[in-house]
């Protein structure tokens, strides 16, 4: 499972995978399916969407879905001995099998995967230890994790600083595990004030932006300048050719 929002609403969209094909290639496809999160928790149907999905290199046991809220794309994670992160198109087709594509490495055996709430790291997890990645086959730091029955399933907490980890089963336990300091979500800068509107921008050499009438800027004046140094330097040079012959 995995959660996202609607890029175009903000409403929360939940996923629920089918995936867990425990023969590697038994199954010709895979589905995963989409639901909008409800307003209020109640008992009631709701509509799902199913997408199909198949490996572009044969069929994988996978446990681990995650959706990065940058961009939205969806990412199945393969519990293997040589485990792969597979992405899914950026556009997902309800009337035909969607191509997963091989996109990175996992670590043996993930039995789940989440992205960090503002995008900037993802989380797989094994029975043993965690991983955060800061982006695709670049591991940042490993969290260890508590002792579980059967450790298979991880998430971010909504600020983004520590993981919630949990077993299988009726009463099962949900740890909070506080993230290392590496590992935790960088603040996001303070926007730096531009110039205003309608003073035209051009682009210094250092990539400072500077407005087109500061004194770090070029003027007509300078533009003129420079035309009669060049003609007069091509005026010169042509004298002294002539009189060389």
């Amino acid at each position: 499972m995995a959660a996202s929002k609607d890029p175009e609403t903000g409403r929360g969209v939940l996923w629920f995978a089918d995936i867990g094909d425990n023969f590697d290639g038994a199954w010709p496809d895979i589905s995963i399916y989409k639901v909008m999160e409800p307003a209020t928790v109640r008992d009631a149907v709701l509509p799902a969407v199913r997408y199909r999905f198949r490996y572009e290199d044969g069929g994988h046991n996978a446990e681990g879905i995650m959706v990065n809220p940058k961009t939205g794309r969806l990412y199945v994670v393969t519990k293997q001995f040589a485990g792969a992160i597979y992405a899914a198109p950026r556009r997902l087709s309800a009337s035909r099998t969607n191509v997963l594509r091989k996109v990175g490495s996992a670590p043996i055996m993930a039995t789940d995967a989440a992205y960090a709430p503002d995008g900037s790291s993802f989380v797989v997890r094994t029975y043993f230890s965690a991983t955060v990645y800061k982006a695709l086959d670049k591991p940042l730091t490993r969290v260890p994790m508590p002792a579980l029955d059967q450790a298979e399933s991880i998430a971010y907490t909504g600020d983004g600083k520590a993981l919630l980890v949990g077993s299988e089963g009726a009463n099962s336990p949900v740890y909070r595990v506080p993230l290392p300091e590496s590992a935790l979500p960088t603040p996001t800068p303070t926007p730096t004030p531009t110039p205003s509107t309608s003073e035209p921008l051009l682009e210094a050499a250092d990539g400072e932006t500077v407005a087109a009438d500061s004194p770090g800027g070029i003027t007509g004046t300078d533009v003129l300048l420079w035309l009669a140094v060049a003609t007069g330097a091509t005026g010169v040079i042509t004298i002294i050719a002539r009189k060389s012959r």
